[in-house]
């Protein structure tokens, strides 16, 4: 990884982990980047969080109207013009398995995003931030990904519910692109501008 980087212009932080062994391998780990789409991994747990808690239900209507999106958003998109209406399982479903922005906006909106930055303390993702942009490193997101596959992210029943999202994940350029076609990776992409991220777990026989 090192002699591939080292001549490479851009940033990049790593952290691979063998879930089985706990062999770690960190690069930048502690380098923080804009999260882009990887901050929809926060709104999906705090989303299985109210409906654990019973303050939400997956099939309770969010909707927000198109100028409240693109004011959070702060540019409009060229050709949509419709206001947001999902269930909150659907929402969850599209921000995650095809990065929809709109569904991800509308929830965290709905449900509020003092919530994520509350997630985020109590889980001690100390380098991640909800703000404006949202903000992370490889390390804190590493973490994420290991609670999600031990089942402590919510509980085992949630945590293997989003794991499955994640292994739904339609944009497969990145991690999946040069493993084999039935290799199962549970992943969620960000892009944002230049910055390229993909982050998960690729199930191998021996140690995800």
């Amino acid at each position: 990884i090192e002699q591939r980087l080292k001549d490479e212009a851009g940033t990049y932080g790593l952290v691979i982990k063998n879930l089985k062994t706990q062999e770690t391998y960190f690069y930048n780990e502690n380098q923080q980047f804009t999260t882009a789409s990887l901050y929809k991994l926060w709104v999906m747990a705090v989303a299985f969080e109210q409906i654990n808690q019973g303050n939400l239900r997956e099939n309770d209507s969010v909707s927000l109207s198109r100028g409240q999106i693109e004011e959070i958003q702060g540019f409009w998109e060229e050709g949509i013009d419709q206001d947001a209406y999902y269930s909150v399982s659907d929402a969850i479903e599209q921000m995650i398995v095809v990065s929809d922005n709109d569904s991800a906006i509308t929830l965290y909106t709905h449900m509020g995003e003092d919530k994520i930055d509350e997630f985020l303390k109590r889980h001690n993702f100390a380098s991640s931030g909800f703000g404006s942009p949202p903000i992370t490193n490889p390390k804190d997101i590493a973490d994420y990904l290991e609670k999600l596959y031990k089942g402590t992210i919510v509980n085992r029943e949630y945590s293997n519910k989003m794991l499955e999202l994640l292994f739904n994940q339609r944009l497969n350029d990145r991690l999946p692109k040069y493993l084999p076609e039935k290799t199962r990776v549970a992943h969620k992409t960000g892009e944002l501008d230049s910055f390229k991220h993909d982050v998960g777990i690729v199930e191998l026989e021996g140690g995800d």
